[in-house]
């Protein structure tokens, strides 16, 4: 498995040591105190420790999908759509990268695109302030481990409301509010 890495050699789903325990730290609502108080002045809630590890452009790619491909969607299909992007850039088959992920295709075209908000000829704008800092808290939360993967590893997903060509082929694995889920495996 490939690893997509982060400004500050984190990668996906890989995570340091320190990165793991500060985000375990987090999880439990604890502080990370400095060894003495030269090195660091203050005490630094763990959370906010492991937020730094998280390069902020690839939270903002991560938090664009989650915000135009599911704000409308329940906090488990909006964590979903977030996994399969990670899943992608942990994947041999899609760039490395969340940014480089989400801007798959936009080179060939209007409509040849991974992820459809990317070539909709709409600007690509978050105007709903609340949804916005929604999408950016799972982006954080999903890059940090906060949630399981409730798609099982899934690289596509599409809405219920339409019938990709290419689905048949794959193994749906999942339905999360209007998301049908598949992983790459041909179907068994």
């Amino acid at each position: 498995m490939k690893t997509g890495i982060g400004k500050n050699g984190i990668g996906y789903p890989r995570w340091s040591a320190l990165a793991l325990g500060a985000a375990a730290l987090a999880l439990l609502g604890a502080s990370v105190v400095p060894a003495s108080s030269r090195e660091h002045p203050t005490e630094e809630p763990a959370r906010a420790l492991a937020e730094r590890w998280i390069d902020p452009a690839e939270r903002d790619c991560l938090a664009e999908a989650v915000y135009f491909e599911a704000r409308s969607e329940p906090v488990a299909g909006r964590i979903a759509v977030a996994h399969v992007v990670l899943n992608r850039a942990a994947s041999d088959g899609h760039p490395n990268r969340v940014c480089e992920v989400i801007r798959e295709g936009e080179t060939r075209g209007r409509g040849r695109c991974q992820f459809s908000w990317r070539c909709d000829g709409l600007a690509d704008i978050p105007r709903d302030k609340q949804a916005w800092t929604e999408a950016q808290e799972i982006a954080i939360e999903v890059m940090l481990g906060h949630h399981p993967d409730p798609t099982r590893g899934a690289l596509f997903y599409h809405a219920v409301s339409v019938k990709p060509a290419w689905a048949p082929k794959l193994q749906r694995v999942a339905r999360i509010g209007t998301h049908v889920f598949y992983l790459s495996d041909r179907k068994v």
